[in-house]
């Protein structure tokens, strides 16, 4: 007889199992695959002196295994409340408390190591499959080798066996001491009373709607209120601070939110006349709440976890696009080199049978500059300092725009009108301004028409990273040292065989010494900048600029882009595959929630079945029902990582972001495809019992 309760318990609880094993049978196979990955030679051969491939996918790692550490110990523990009356029953039959727990210890057991053996053989099957993407994702050139990872088979067995320990443990922890019998009890009905919504948690359901709306406005506005208060009170721990309290206040305001105001707006509707007698849609109401209210925790969780993997993959792409865009303008054409190795150069091109597709001589004056700039949260006025600036003439930059794709057209310039480029205007442009007045040499004043990012490429080669396009006319009588670059494309090269010959016979170094004293007096700026050292001394004041300065000699494109895309490639690979697994594990809890809530539905559906409401509208309660519970967690946890990735592009504006919001849109789709499979078995689960 017992044996016969034990294995009906067992398969009454078999979907809710069939939830759990698939989530665990996907976290084991990404785990291993991101372990063997580490130990595949030849992309560990081809990335090492870019990126360390060990150390990012262990971080990988380490993500997935707290998530799904979370997700067991959550899912335990939902199983135990869910089974308590069962338990009970079986202490009725005569079971002690040991044979109890040792049932229920066995049943885990076997459970979670099913799934760990069927999720290494995915994973030993598909970790081919994860390579292939990781390799396409990095812009490796490699083929993919199947091989087995035997460190990484042992690996994921001790982390996973560890994580069963713990469960284990949680459920000694969960029976120990407590008597089985008392736990047979009905659920509380105070909840559907008048009286439970009294003042104070009337107040709670307003704190979390609160809450929610002070962090999403000072999120949103979050660059202008730091500005505001760095400036008023001069305390720059905001810059940490503030950020924290952002978090806190959206944590706090989502736990607040389906503690109360969620059951609180779902209970004021149900209350409505109208909706009582209107078809079903009163027993969804309550049916809706009553779940929200059990399972207020959980859905906090899920929510705040999702919108934490928005926001990691948001930053993880806004950095690596950002960087990528930064890299390509530091490096607009393949070479730039100095005339000294212009030669060495296009004859180790012509070795490497390559072929020079386009050249560029252009001419740069480097000059003392007087720049006023403003920092949005530091300074209530601009303050000025002396500095070194390059002067491009217009119709240099004209003829060398072609080369530069991406970089903006000028057509026309007057005497006192220049363009200013900077290699921190992406990243900087929102957090200071400079003054349109610009001073140089020879008290010439010019204004500032326009300003950009810098598209001349690498400023090491130009002794400084500031850049002013100027008519021809200016750029003749302003006094300076007067250096060139070279920008060269070539076609045909090997660029694995050519930058070994590169890296041997034209090394990257610094020539080319200058030293420069500029000095801001009495509203007029004067200087030297020569290749012989000076005499004169540092006056110690703050409009005094002067020193030594290098330039590089020659850069090549291809490693530097190599190593943004490797890098990029692999934070945007383990990001996209972490939120995957958060996806699945969060979707999987809700949906083992909703298929037990159908087991104890299923008398209250077969009461509207004899009272002759239709097949069609207890489906129709059953979707509605389910929609309450997935469609606010993912409308929030989407909408909480939106507004914190605005926050990231306020203080990244040049990155794209298009990943974050196709992920987004996939959290969207995945939740709603996991809630028509949710409602979809809750209806055969309720119809198999009437």
């Amino acid at each position: 007889m017992l044996t016969k309760i034990l294995l009906r318990s067992f398969s009454k609880q078999l979907r809710a199992y069939m939830v759990y094993f698939l989530c665990i049978l996907t976290a084991v196979m990404i785990f291993y695959s991101f372990g063997a990955m580490t130990y595949d030679q030849p992309i560990v051969r081809s990335v090492k002196q870019d990126v360390q491939l060990a150390g990012v996918l262990s971080f990988g790692n380490i993500v997935v295994a707290m998530v799904v550490l979370a997700f067991m110990l959550s899912a335990n523990h939902f199983f135990f409340q869910q089974r308590k009356n069962e338990l009970g029953i079986y202490q009725l039959f005569g079971m002690k408390k040991v044979q109890i727990v040792t049932m229920f210890l066995l049943e885990t057991i076997l459970l979670n190591v099913f799934s760990l053996v069927t999720g290494m053989l995915m994973g030993l099957l598909f970790s081919k499959l994860f390579t292939m993407i990781l390799i396409k994702a990095m812009g490796l050139n490699i083929a993919s080798v199947f091989f087995i990872s035997w460190v990484s088979v042992r690996n994921t067995i001790l982390v996973f066996l560890f994580a069963l320990f713990v469960t284990s443990m949680q459920n000694i922890w969960l029976l120990r001491g407590k008597t089985l019998t008392p736990l047979l009890q009905a659920e509380k009905e105070g909840f559907y009373s008048s009286k439970y919504w009294g003042f104070s948690r009337r107040m709670m359901a307003c704190l979390g709607v609160i809450f929610i709306s002070i962090g999403y406005y000072v999120s949103i506005h979050f660059l202008a209120i730091l500005e505001g208060y760095i400036k008023e009170t001069e305390d720059f721990s905001a810059i940490f601070w503030l950020p924290i309290l952002i978090f806190a206040l959206c944590i706090a305001g989502t736990f607040l939110f389906y503690a109360y105001t969620l059951p609180r707006v779902f209970d004021l509707i149900a209350r409505r006349k109208r909706m009582k007698y209107r078809s079903l849609y009163g027993f969804m109401l309550g049916s809706i709440r009553f779940q929200v209210h059990k399972s207020w925790r959980i859905l906090s969780f899920v929510t705040v976890i999702v919108g934490f993997a928005i926001l990691f993959i948001g930053t993880a792409s806004g950095l690596f696009a950002l960087s990528y865009r930064l890299n390509a303008m530091e490096n607009p054409t393949m070479f730039q080199v100095t005339p000294q190795k212009e030669a060495k150069l296009t004859q180790l091109i012509a070795d490497e049978d390559g072929v020079i597709s386009a050249e560029e001589k252009v001419t740069f004056k480097l000059t003392g500059v007087y720049l006023k700039q403003k920092l949005a949260a530091i300074d209530k006025k601009f303050v000025g300092q002396a500095n070194l600036v390059n002067l491009v003439s217009l119709s240099e930059y004209q003829q060398v725009q072609r080369l530069f794709p991406d970089a903006p057209r000028i057509d026309q310039l007057s005497n006192q009108e220049t363009v200013f480029f900077n290699q921190d205007f992406l990243i900087s442009r929102k957090l200071s301004t400079y003054d349109r007045t610009v001073q140089l040499f020879q008290g010439e004043t010019l204004t500032m028409t326009a300003m950009y990012g810098d598209y001349f490429g690498n400023n090491m080669l130009r002794y400084s990273e500031n850049l002013l396009v100027v008519t021809d006319a200016v750029c003749q009588r302003i006094t300076g040292y007067t250096h060139q670059l070279i920008y060269l494309n070539a076609s045909g090269l090997n660029q694995a065989t050519f930058q070994t010959a590169y890296e041997k016979q034209l090394k990257e170094e610094w020539i080319e010494p200058l030293y420069y004293a500029i000095d801001y007096k009495n509203q007029a700026l004067t200087g030297t900048i020569q290749s012989e050292k000076l005499t004169t001394t540092n006056d110690n004041t703050y409009n005094y600029y002067s020193g030594e300065a290098l330039r590089l000699s020659s850069t090549n494109r291809y490693p530097r882009m190599r190593l943004a895309r490797r890098e990029g490639g692999l934070f945007i690979f383990v990001s996209v595959f972490v939120g995957g697994i958060i996806l699945v594990s969060t979707a999987s809890s809700l949906i083992v929630r909703q298929f037990s809530r159908a087991e104890e539905e299923q008398a209250n559906f077969r009461l509207l079945k004899n009272l002759g409401v239709s097949e069609k509208e207890r489906r129709r309660a059953i979707y509605f029902s389910n929609a309450g519970i997935f469609f606010p967690v993912i409308l929030l946890a989407t909408t909480h990582g939106s507004v914190a990735v605005y926050t990231v592009v306020q203080l990244l504006p040049g990155a794209s972001y298009w990943l974050v919001y196709l992920f987004g849109l996939l959290a969207i789709v995945s939740f709603s495809l996991f809630y028509v499979l949710s409602a979809v078995i809750s209806i055969r689960i309720t119809e198999q019992s009437s």
